[in-house]
């Protein structure tokens, strides 16, 4: 029927509408949701976006091609090992890559790290281009397992890589980046980064909810067109009065207009058709959202931080410490992704 949705089609529409997001948020449902809570709580953010993205944890073992200089002249079989390793990997759906002081030692297909290797240490991270530095000692005799050469052994270190599915969408490769530099101390463009995923975010769910409204459209308008007495109703009434004038069409079209605001509109809508909300309760749910978008637009403009508009918030003052005059990014980065969450947890509830 034309007009305002019955009872029963709101309902099947947010049904719809909570599956089909519960299907891209699957690791933020029960346990998951809870996991990922702990993780902001103590700040954990590769724990946090581990869950929120999804992702996978490895282990890999790779070789290192390192020099050696002498650092006992009484001595020339004890060597002072130094290096740098670049991991080669497609970033793409990378979260983190995180080398370890775990060093392996071989020789002709056998490990002999404790006889030789007296100490091996990573000393430097780069975490957003994925190289690391090392060194350690190794000596070439040991008094229990004789005589190994330096330039016939192979020292390997295992690194511990997390990635996501490489068919996600764009918003989880915004995130996974905004972390690696949230993990090198960029706390600023790191925020900047996050905010960019989270408007991806919000159009890929925006997305996923016109592709539900378009469904249900296409079901009913085979329906009308196969059940219906077309002499009581021709095919051009049908589409007039029982599609484009129903609710869910207007809400469909809706959707589909790209020049929305942000948290305004499209996170707004969301919040209405997914969890029938009112505006007024819409606009409550995104106050902390209309808080993070002033200050991304403020960093994106150059403008000052302690401009009065900006200041006038409830949140200002948490992050802003007047005394340094500086701005606490790196709270403010974790804080966000707990909204975030929140968002997600309520949205497939």
């Amino acid at each position: 029927m034309n007009g305002e949705m019955n009872k029963c089609e709101k309902e099947n529409l947010i049904e719809k509408s909570k599956k089909a997001l519960r299907r891209e948020f699957v690791s933020m449902e029960g346990e998951g949701w809870k996991q990922y809570n702990e993780y902001i709580k103590s700040s954990d953010m590769l724990e946090a976006l581990s869950v929120l993205l999804n992702a996978t944890r490895e282990e890999e073992e790779i070789e290192c091609s390192f020099s050696n200089e002498y650092i006992d002249m009484e001595n020339p079989h004890r060597f002072f090992i130094h290096g740098e390793e670049e991991i080669c990997i497609n970033y793409d759906n990378v979260l983190d890559i995180t080398p370890t002081n775990s060093f392996s030692y071989w020789y002709q297909g056998e490990e002999v790290t404790d006889y030789f290797v007296s100490n091996m240490n990573v000393i430097g991270v780069d975490s957003y281009s994925g190289k690391f530095i090392y060194s350690g000692i190794i000596n070439e005799e040991s008094a229990y397992a004789g005589f190994v050469d330096l330039s016939s052994a192979i020292l390997t270190s295992r690194i511990i890589i997390y990635t996501f599915d490489e068919n996600s969408a764009a918003w989880k490769r915004y995130f996974a980046e905004s972390y690696r530099l949230y993990k090198s101390g960029q706390y600023k463009l790191a925020f900047l980064h996050a905010f960019i995923g989270f408007e991806s975010q919000i159009e890929y769910i925006n997305g996923i909810i016109y592709d539900v409204y378009l469904d249900e459209q296409n079901q009913m308008l085979k329906f009308e067109f196969e059940e219906c007495n077309k002499l009581c109703y021709p095919p051009i009434t049908l589409l007039e009065e029982f599609v484009l004038g129903s609710e869910s069409y207007k809400r469909m079209k809706h959707l589909k207009k790209e020049n929305r605001s942000l948290i305004d509109d499209k996170l707004v809508t969301v919040l209405k058709y997914v969890n029938d909300l009112e505006t007024k309760s819409a606009n409550n749910k995104v106050k902390k959202f209309k808080f993070f978008e002033k200050l991304r637009n403020i960093l994106a403009h150059g403008d000052s931080l302690e401009r009065d508009d900006f200041k006038k918030g409830r949140l200002y003052n948490k992050y802003y410490c007047n005394k340094e005059k500086s701005f606490d990014f790196e709270t403010a980065y974790v804080d966000f992704f707990e909204c975030i969450g929140i968002l997600i947890k309520e949205l497939i509830k």
